[in-house]
Order: C-alpha cells, then sequence, then structure tokens
C-alpha cells in the first residue's frame, strides 16, 4: 500500500496520527506513527503489544480494527485504521455545548447502545479498556453521525480469566471511578463508570464530576455525589436515563451494574434490537506474560503479524511466530514454525508488503 500523508489529525503520548490518501484507490485511511524508542519505559511496549492484539483481531463494529501495521527505519511503528470523518464524541458535545444545543434522545440512545455494545465485547474477551472518555471515541460522520467507534486501546488490559483486578493508577481524572481515586483494586467495572459519566455529558453536555483541582476532584467522585440530570428534550426518557446513571454511578463497585444488568433492563430492551450484532470471540494469537519485552519480539511479532494479513483474512488467528517465548501455551497456534530473526530491520522495509511513504508535504520532521 502507498499512501500520501494528507494532515496530522491528532497527537498522543508516544506518536502521531495523520490522514491519508492511498495512490491506487484515493481511499482515505487513518495513519498513527509510534516512536518505539519512547516505548521503552516498564510496561509501555507489553501495553503496545495489547493494542495491536486488540485492534487486528476483534470482530466487534463498535470497536477499531487495524489494517496494516509495519516498523520503519526509523524505529517508528506505523498501523493504519479505517478513517471516521465525523471526528470525536468530545468535539462533537462541545460543538452543542458553545451553541447551548441538547443532542436529540434519538442520538443519545444510538450511541449509549453502540457503546454498551463495544464494551460488552471488550468484557466477554476478558479486557478492561480503563480510558473511556468522549475523546477516546469517534464518529462516522460530521453532519449526522449514527455510529460509535471505541478507540485507543494503549492503557487496555487483558486479564487472565479469574484474575480480574486490577492496581495500576491509570485513565482520565474526569472519567476515573472511586477506587482508582482511592488506590484501590478495580476491575472492569471502571469501564462502567465512565460509560455512566459518558451518558451524563451527551445527556447534559456537562460533565457529572467537575473541580478546580485533582484533590477536590477526586473526593466528589469517591463522595459518588452529581448534579440531578436535566434536559427538556427527554421528558419521555428522563426516568430511565436517570436509573442507568445512578446504576452506573455508584460508588460502591460490588454494587455498581455490569454491562449485562444495563443492556437487560426491560425499559431498554425494545431499543437495541437492530444493534445486535453477531460477533465472534477474539481469538487473541499472543497473551504476554512478562512486563519486558525486548525490541527484537516486537519487531518479530510486527514482522508476523504483517506477514499473516498479506497471506489471511485475519480469519484464522493462525500467526507464525518466530519468538515463541513470548506466548502463552494456548491451542490458538495451530502450529509455531521459525520464521528468520529479524536482526535488521531493514528485513521489513524490503518486504514486497510494505507501506511505501509519500510525504509531499513534510509533515513531520522524523525523530532519528
Amino acid at each position: 500500500m502507498t499512501y500520501t500523508i494528507l494532515k496530522r489529525i491528532g497527537i498522543g503520548s508516544y506518536g502521531t496520527v495523520f490522514l491519508i490518501r492511498t495512490t491506487s484507490s484515493n481511499n482515505y485511511y487513518a495513519l498513527k506513527r509510534i516512536y518505539i524508542n519512547e516505548l521503552y519505559h516498564k510496561g509501555d511496549v507489553r501495553r503496545q503489544l495489547h493494542e495491536i492484539n486488540i485492534l487486528f483481531f476483534n470482530k466487534c463494529p463498535y470497536l477499531l480494527n487495524g489494517i496494516d501495521i509495519q516498523i520503519t527505519n526509523e524505529n517508528i511503528l506505523e498501523i493504519i485504521t479505517p478513517y471516521y470523518e465525523g471526528g470525536n464524541l468530545e468535539n462533537y458535545i462541545s460543538t452543542h455545548r458553545a451553541l447551548n444545543k441538547y443532542i436529540s434522545n434519538t442520538i443519545i440512545w444510538d450511541f449509549f447502545i453502540q457503546l454498551c455494545y463495544g464494551i460488552k465485547y471488550l468484557h466477554e474477551n476478558n479486557i478492561m479498556h480503563r480510558d473511556l472518555k468522549p475523546a477516546n471515541i469517534l464518529l462516522d460522520s460530521k453532519i449526522k453521525p449514527t455510529k460509535v467507534i471505541i478507540i485507543d486501546f494503549g492503557v487496555s488490559i487483558i486479564n487472565k480469566q479469574y484474575d480480574n483486578l486490577a492496581n495500576t493508577i491509570i485513565g482520565t481524572p474526569y472519567f476515573m471511578c472511586p477506587e482508582l481515586c482511592e488506590n484501590k483494586k478495580y476491575n472492569n467495572k471502571c469501564d462502567i463508570w465512565a460509560l455512566g459519566c459518558i451518558l451524563y455529558e451527551l445527556i447534559t453536555l456537562e460533565k457529572p464530576f467537575q473541580a478546580q483541582n485533582i484533590h477536590v476532584l477526586n473526593y466528589k467522585i469517591s463522595v459518588g455525589k452529581y448534579k440531578e440530570i436535566s434536559n427538556p428534550l427527554l421528558d419521555h426518557d428522563i426516568d430511565i436515563f436517570k436509573k442507568i446513571i445512578k446504576m452506573c454511578l455508584n460508588k460502591n463497585s460490588m454494587q455498581r451494574a455490569t454491562i449485562y444488568d444495563i443492556l437487560n433492563l426491560p425499559d431498554i430492551y425494545n431499543k437495541i434490537i437492530k444493534y445486535k450484532t453477531s460477533t465472534k470471540p477474539m481469538l487473541l494469537p499472543i497473551i504476554v506474560n512478562k512486563d519486558i519485552i525486548t525490541k527484537n519480539e516486537l519487531f518479530n511479532y510486527v514482522y508476523s503479524l504483517q506477514n499473516h494479513i498479506k497471506n489471511s483474512s485475519l480469519e484464522n488467528n493462525n500467526i507464525i511466530l518466530y519468538n515463541k517465548d513470548l506466548v502463552s501455551n494456548n491451542n490458538i497456534f495451530n502450529k509455531y514454525t521459525k520464521l528468520p530473526p529479524i536482526e535488521n530491520k531493514n528485513n521489513i522495509e524490503k518486504n514486497e508488503n510494505t507501506l511505501e511513504v509519500k510525504d509531499n508535504n513534510n509533515i513531520e520532521n522524523k525523530k532519528k
């Protein structure tokens, strides 16, 4: 795939996202460039492998999918995904707030139920997103958005079955659950709390918990008190929205709803029929069992995935890996075949399936 970089559309802790256009078909995609040298703090490469796994092997229409991947000569990891012109939900809400215009209940229901199904898919596959927020939700259209897509799995955690507690402090303060604020162990109900915060903001155009500093914000979240929602457009649905928010923003995680509790509410069951989709389980090719991942292991996994994309439709999850020690011993693999070690990154560049960059606008000065 050859492409031209058109403009920068986002920037994060480790990399940048660009809008690109393919030279062969003039299709638009998003290109995420991640600087590998900046990943090498404890745990960050492991998280990147988790994100790659989720991007390329999820089968859910409400989660972002990966299309292609490579590592360049400059030690930059490049991931190509679909481009969604609607921007993110944070900007959508901000626009309505600036216009003093509430979002219609039809759109709120559409967005909320799709988010529920995206979260349900993650939780069914023992994955906590851990950073759900409007900025990490894309929309398919700017004018009349009808679909939401959850993105940014960089801090997601893939749990072993029966071992679903975590204690790493991570996430965005406004959407952090009380357990995180109090440095307690937490589980996937941290995503349910964030879902309640997002629904609250869709309805009121304001965040449920706001403060001038992080200490006061943490206190407000820990207490769990928020201003009662009001929206003149939602008279018919206001009671069920209040009920859902109360279920999500319960400061006691044991009493907080699960995603199944929400989707099984009789009040919304008849609204979810059109969103029900047949989603296949996410059979992850690797479960990373160690904190420190070498560059060679990362290069080999990306190279293996690159060849897998080239030779299959990502349906059989039969990736051939060189580094066996990187993976857990599970039955997802039908075989292990030794590939040549990727000691020279030029091996990747010479692969006939390599992404060729044509940057006419010189947008980014590449890091050396």
